[in-house]
């Protein structure tokens, strides 16, 4: 689905992010072991969704939202995967490869919205930093 209006952004990275928090929360059912390492991770997911609603809140309107559009942005080319494979190491590699997609779209919204908005993009470029982070944990879960 092509995303063509800042409200369809917002929608889909928290739709990300929700998709992102369930998955690490199935991850810790299945490895006890890995829970504390990923709870400020879960954490972090729900706070990420806070922070993209008051941004958009707080500066776009329904008014501006008509008249904006988010060009080249594809949710096809953003898409989780949320199959858990069975072993450790394989499931490191999906969250990994999640945690790079999900990046790639927050990069992509912030610069499209850029030249127009300005809480949005810096809303979107904060959870892009702070996503980054976490190839650390999930490197270290892996040893």
């Amino acid at each position: 689905m092509k995303l063509n209006t800042a409200s369809a952004a917002v929608r889909f990275a928290k739709q990300l992010e929700d998709d992102s928090r369930q998955l690490y929360e199935r991850v810790s059912e299945r490895y006890p072991e890995w829970q504390s390492a990923l709870a400020p991770l879960i954490r972090e997911n729900k706070r990420n969704v806070g922070s993209i609603d008051r941004a958009y809140i707080g500066v776009v309107s329904d008014a501006l939202d008509t008249q904006f559009a988010f060009e080249g942005i594809d949710t096809d080319d953003y898409r989780l995967v949320t199959d858990l494979p069975d072993s450790p190491d394989e499931v490191t590699a999906v969250l990994a490869a999640n945690e790079e997609t999900i990046i790639a779209f927050y990069r992509a919204a912030a610069e499209s919205s850029r030249d127009l908005l300005a809480d949005v993009p810096r809303a979107f470029d904060r959870i892009t930093s702070k996503r980054s982070r976490r190839a650390e944990v999930l490197s270290a879960l892996a040893d």
